[in-house]
């Protein structure tokens, strides 16, 4: 009996059935179809409603085909009778006529119906409502944002929530303590994303994981290296050992770190932190977050693809090597796995060296023999992708079994040749190869055997290939990690291109059809990246003096495109969108400035990023970068290269004010000032007297933040610069409030709010209305404040301004507090304590515990009140930021009161131990509720 496939939905989408397991799909509309079909378990749906579910917005045409396309797919990956013996019969799980399309329900089952059937028969159980509720692991889908798998993602909550509070209800009755349930912490994979997802099946490596289960289980070995050449199937298989690992590293989880995109050592442990989707933190070292994170938890961390990384390195001289050495010092409860094509050296590595994949010996084996051998059936596998009837026959067999062999089973290899499966038969393709592979072995003396059929595979595919095509996977290798159509369009077309205008599209789709593309969806668009492999080979094909000049148009597309990013956008409506862009793109930035940092491009780059490290949090890495091009550049010959100093240095600026190193923002700023006023540009100078007058406010130097102030709105009125005219004025009125000039205030606002509107700047709008609330709440105007805050609060969410909303969530959490709404308050001082404390906001996040304080004072709990202020002041004298005048006289009278509450020892206690807390601390203990 053929065993069900079980498809998993919460936490994303995968479908497994015994040992083999599909965990990405060819494109995402077909796994959105498996989705949606196992979602309505097994009922028929009319062709014509999938159409318009699941391609919305294509004409009637193109959606029919792309539906066929994708049931093939899904055909293919779900049923295998000719080379899985044991399989589904054909149409055994999908099942589709002219109308209808539905999944046989006695074929598979899904975790979202073990949950719904577990709610049902539960009833008000408390055993059984809690067991049920564990099976929820997380919402439904994550990666999908169709409106269908969104709706379906709320109803799920929901039900989860509702479930939730039944069993609180069943508890409440009975005063039973609650059974512990896991619902809360999903698996690691799911619930940190670590897992990528797989476009294809894994076969053979029964002995290899046996193996590497062994090793890991070990407890002398920490650190186990796969090492092997390209293609060999180092990451498939650390994938595949990571899947079978999460229950034994449930408590710390089980991490994947892929390291191809990092072009510097120095980012390995950055990579790591991102990969545990931990906040970026100023003044906090990415060892120290994971270690806090990780240091008491069994965890198991794949670093992938290191081999670039190791004994090099400009800016981490050591090489990767020793960040692998700190990481495991820091991790004494961690397993390390690696994949690189050589081995580190460290002291205590296990090295395993993986072997391709076994081939028939005997050319004259009968199919279903053939079949027994991994190599064949991942070939056949991979040729079915291009080839829906392919099948290993007796007519083929022969033919298989001997280009199987002379692949030499190489897992890259295979699916390589298995490409063409749509244009040549196995013996046309066995044919081609052996006329190449003389001719080859000759030209490359110094290659690996094993690589050299690589390589071979690689070049056959590559003279199959139009000239246009060659010539654009050439000079696609000058890419880094993934990219657009645009920006390839824009490096390799034209004077100076690899192609003529018009002719990438075609051949990225003839690259990704022969496999040395891959191509995936993202936010915006699709991205394609080359397997890096594939990427040596590629660049193998450029003289030296054509990757020269390539490289230069690579950084100086990704230049300009930042440039118009940071400068014309960063305060229109759209700009966090395309910061997304930027972000996407930032392996190719972090090359780019590789090649360029000692050149004029390198520091236009960086300077050019400056206000994107800003707002997404990339604080220290920026100030790396820019530091490095400052250090190396050539001295400005002339007033555009002063300029590009000017503006670098702006950046750092702006970056050290972000990490509240306001000294250091000072001197920044004084030396991009005296660049930019030796070339006359007096509209950069109003600005940095702006960011100058932003620090004077914070640290509560009312006249010198005036004094700047109004030198940049002088500067801005002069030359007619709108947006900066209205900008200067809301915060000349921040500084009139804070004097009690309630009038005067009340006036530039108003100004404020008329230019902005006049000159669609939406963010100062937004930001005006949110100061006008504050106004309102400082004349104890709670009414008007209330409609100021929730005017301005939906314009910031379609900003996407996160450190804005933060602001705003205190700004409501003491207006309800004011109100006597004591609980609601805590609500917003809790939804802004995360946003805030996710983004390094250190001066708002001391807002946030003094709202916590104030909470806990109404609430009866003095010595937490306490605590938390005294974390607060602790922080605000670190950073040089004191409170307002008015805001020091109505905290003090909230700390008399706590005061009376408790005896001299205790208050003197509580202060002393809220002080010696760090703010990430305190935010940690007002969240927890201590």
């Amino acid at each position: 009996m053929v065993e069900p496939w079980r498809i998993e939905l919460f936490g994303g989408l995968t479908a497994r059935q015994g040992q083999e397991e599909i965990s990405r799909f060819r494109t995402r509309k077909t796994g959105a179809l498996l989705a949606y079909l196992a979602l309505r378990g097994g009922k028929p749906v009319p062709r014509e409603v999938l159409l318009d579910v699941l391609w919305p917005e294509s004409d009637l045409s193109a959606a029919r085909n792309s539906l066929s396309v994708a049931l093939s797919s899904l055909r293919a990956l779900l049923e295998d009778p000719a080379t899985t013996p044991g399989s589904s019969p054909l149409g055994g799980v999908l099942i589709a006529d002219r109308t209808m399309v539905r999944l046989n329900p006695e074929a598979f089952f899904t975790d979202v119906s073990a949950f719904e059937g577990a709610l049902r028969q539960a009833g008000d159980d408390p055993a059984l409502l809690a067991q049920a509720i564990d099976l929820y692991r997380g919402e439904l889908l994550t990666g999908f944002y169709d409106d269908w798998a969104l709706e379906e993602r709320d109803r799920l909550e929901a039900t989860h929530q509702e479930a939730r509070g039944r069993l609180d209800a069943c508890h409440a009755t009975s005063l039973k303590p609650p059974p512990p349930t896991t619902h809360s912490a999903p698996p690691a994979l799911s619930a940190g994303g670590a897992l990528p997802l797989l476009f294809t099946r894994f076969f053979g490596r029964t002995e290899e994981k046996i193996q590497i289960a062994a090793l890991l289980a070990d407890s002398g070995i920490r650190l186990l290296t796969l090492t092997g050449s390209g293609g060999v199937g180092k990451t498939r298989l650390a994938l595949k050992v990571m899947s079978e690992a999460q229950e034994t590293f449930s408590e710390g989880g089980v991490w994947f770190v892929p390291l191809l995109p990092v072009t510097e050592p120095m980012l390995l442990l950055d990579a790591v932190r991102d990969s545990l989707r931990l906040p970026r933190r100023a003044g906090e070292e990415a060892l120290d977050q994971i270690a806090a994170h990780l240091s008491e938890r069994p965890a198991l961390l794949v670093l992938d693809n290191l081999e670039h990384l190791l004994g090099r390195g400009s800016l981490d001289p050591d090489g990767a090597a020793a960040a692998v050495r700190a990481l495991s010092q820091r991790l004494p409860q961690a397993k390390f796995l690696l994949t690189s094509r050589q081995a580190l050296g460290l002291d205590g590595e296990e090295e395993l060296p993986l072997s391709p994949l076994t081939v028939p010996g005997d050319a004259g084996l009968p199919p279903d023999q053939l079949l027994e051998f991994a190599s064949v059936r991942l070939f056949a596998d991979r040729a079915r992708s291009r080839r829906p009837d392919f099948q290993v026959t007796p007519r083929n067999a022969e033919a298989v079994a001997a280009l199987v062999a002379r692949l030499e089973g190489i897992p890259l290899a295979l699916e390589l040749a298995a490409a063409w499966s749509g244009l040549l038969v196995p013996a046309q393709m066995l044919e081609r190869l052996s006329q190449r592979s003389d001719l080859l072995v000759s030209r490359r003396k110094g290659v690996p055997e094993r690589h050299r059929t690589l390589r071979a595979a690689m070049e056959w595919g590559f003279d199959l290939l139009p000239p246009d095509a060659r010539r654009l996977l050439a000079a696609l290798s000058v890419f880094r990690g993934s990219f657009g159509a645009g920006a390839a369009e824009a490096v390799c077309e034209g004077e100076g291109g690899v192609l003529p205008p018009g002719r990438t599209l075609e051949c990225l789709s003839l690259l990704r059809s022969a496999s040395f593309l891959v191509a995936e969806e993202g936010a915006a668009e699709m991205r394609f990246s080359l397997l890096e492999t594939v990427r040596e080979f590629a660049s193998e094909r450029l003289a030296p003096e054509e990757r020269a000049l390539l490289e230069r148009r690579h950084a100086q597309r990704f230049c300009e495109f930042a440039n118009e990013e940071s400068n014309r956008s960063v305060i229109g409506a759209d700009a966090i969108a395309k910061y997304d862009a930027i972000e996407a793109d930032l392996p190719n930035y972090r090359a780019a400035l590789e090649r360029f940092d000692g050149d004029e491009l390198g520091l236009k780059i960086a300077g050019s990023l400056g206000y994107f490290w800003k707002t997404r949090g990339y604080f220290r890495e920026g100030i790396a970068w820019i530091d490095r091009v400052l250090a190396r550049a050539p001295a400005p010959r002339g007033d555009a290269e002063t300029i590009l100093r000017a503006w670098a240095l702006k950046g750092r600026g702006l970056l050290s004010e972000e990490i509240t190193d306001f000294p250091a923002a000072h001197h920044f700023y004084k030396e991009s000032a005296a660049l930019y006023h030796s070339v006359g540009d007096e509209e950069s100078l109003a600005l940095i007297a702006q960011n100058r007058g932003n620090i004077a406010y914070r640290q509560a130097d009312l006249l010198a933040a005036r004094r700047f102030y109004n030198e940049a709105l002088e500067t801005f009125r002069r030359r007619g610069t709108a947006w900066g005219i209205a900008s200067a004025i809301g915060n000349l009125a921040n500084i009139s409030q804070d004097e009690g000039k309630f009038e005067e205030a009340r006036r530039q606002q108003e100004e404020c709010l008329r230019l902005a509107r006049e000159n669609g700047d939406l963010r100062m709008a937004a930001y005006t209305l949110y100061n006008l609330g504050n106004l309102a709440m400082a004349e104890s105007d709670l009414p008007r404040a209330r409609r100021f805050y929730e005017e301005s609060l939906p314009e910031l969410y379609a900003l996407g301004d996160r450190r804005a909303i933060g602001r705003l969530q205190n700004s409501l959490g003491f207006l309800e507090m004011q109100d006597g709404n004591v609980d609601t308050a805590e609500g917003f001082f809790q939804k802004a304590l995360v946003v805030l404390r996710d983004l390094d906001s250190r001066y708002d996040i001391v807002f946030s515990l003094e709202g916590f304080g104030g909470h806990a004072r109404r609430v009866g709990r003095p010595e937490r009140a306490v605590l938390l202020w005294a974390a607060a002041a602790a922080a605000r004298e670190a950073h040089g930021t004191p409170r307002e005048p008015e805001e020091e006289m109505s905290l003090a009278e909230e700390i008399a009161a706590a005061r009376e509450a408790l005896s001299p020892a205790a208050f003197e206690k509580a202060w002393a131990a809220g002080g010696a807390l760090s703010l990430e601390d305190a935010a940690r203990a007002a969240l927890d509720g201590l």
